[in-house]
C-alpha cells in the first residue's frame, strides 16, 4: 500500500564491540554493519521542531520506515545522501495500525 512512499534508500550503520578475555591483554574489535532500508526521509515541520527544542532534543529529519521492517537502535547512524544522523527518541507506531514507523533524527 505504501510501497511508493519509500522513495529513499538509506543506510543503517551498527557498531559493535566485542573483548576478548582469554587473552592478555584483553583485545577489543570493533565491528561495524551496514543494512539497506527503503524508507521516506522527511523534515520537520517548524512547529515540530520547536516542540523538540522545548524538550532540549536536536531534530532536522524524520525517518518513516514500514511497520517491522528494521530495529534500529539508539546507538545506530543512519546514512542518507553523504549525510549521517543520530537517533534522537524512540520508534513511534504511526497511529498504532502498525503500518508506518517514523524516528526523529539529528544531523551529525
Amino acid at each position: 500500500m505504501f510501497e511508493s512512499f519509500y522513495v529513499h534508500n538509506v543506510q543503517i550503520e551498527r557498531t559493535t564491540k566485542t573483548t576478548d578475555t582469554t587473552k592478555y591483554p584483553p583485545v577489543t574489535t570493533t565491528n561495524v554493519s551496514l543494512t539497506s532500508l527503503q524508507a521516506f526521509m522527511d523534515t520537520p515541520a517548524t512547529s515540530e521542531a520547536v516542540q523538540y527544542h522545548q524538550r532540549n532534543i536536536k531534530l532536522t529529519r524524520f525517518l518513516y520506515y514500514p511497520y517491522g521492517a528494521a530495529d534500529i537502535r539508539k546507538t545506530d547512524i543512519i546514512l542518507f545522501e553523504g549525510e549521517r544522523y543520530e537517533v534522537t527518541g524512540k520508534p513511534e507506531n504511526q497511529g498504532g495500525q502498525n503500518q508506518v514507523m517514523r524516528l526523529p533524527l539529528n544531523q551529525l
